[in-house]
């Protein structure tokens, strides 16, 4: 028989906010699009060689970024973005938990809240929160299960 595969879908995911130093677990019911993304920046390792021929460029990782962007309606009622918005608007990290679905493995630190509110002519206001990494009370998890 074979093998059933598991796929999971984006409604899955899990967002959480909390306060800094602490895992987050509050969770953010009303967010759209959560995006968590891991990137590299890289240090170039290249040798001249022999000079006999052109050199291969080649690097390696030399630091790793996290970000978590998501949206959010523009709903006056929901205490989760006034948080979101209040963080963001002073300055002050948030604790930020997100994850791949339940019992799965994400991101789980502390990150800088910025806020950009989009007002299209014919449609409803949200907000898309972009969040990076903050190191100030805690390491950061990139991959926390």
């Amino acid at each position: 028989m074979p093998t059933v595969q598991q796929k999971a879908m984006g409604y899955e995911g899990l967002l959480y906010i909390g306060t800094v130093g602490a895992t987050a677990t509050n969770q953010v019911l009303r967010a759209t699009d959560v995006e968590y993304t891991n990137d590299m920046e890289m240090g170039e390792v290249t040798s001249r060689g022999d000079g006999t021929t052109v050199p291969i460029k080649a690097e390696r990782p030399s630091a790793l970024s996290a970000e978590v962007t998501f949206k959010m309606v523009n709903d006056e009622s929901d205490t989760d973005l006034t948080t979101l918005l209040a963080a963001a608007r002073s300055g002050l990290p948030l604790a930020i938990k997100a994850f791949d679905k339940t019992g799965g493995a994400g991101f789980d630190g502390d990150m800088n809240i910025k806020v950009k509110l989009n007002m299209p002519l014919k449609g409803e206001q949200t907000y898309e929160f972009t969040c990076t990494n903050n190191d100030d009370y805690r390491d950061p998890n990139l991959n926390a299960s």
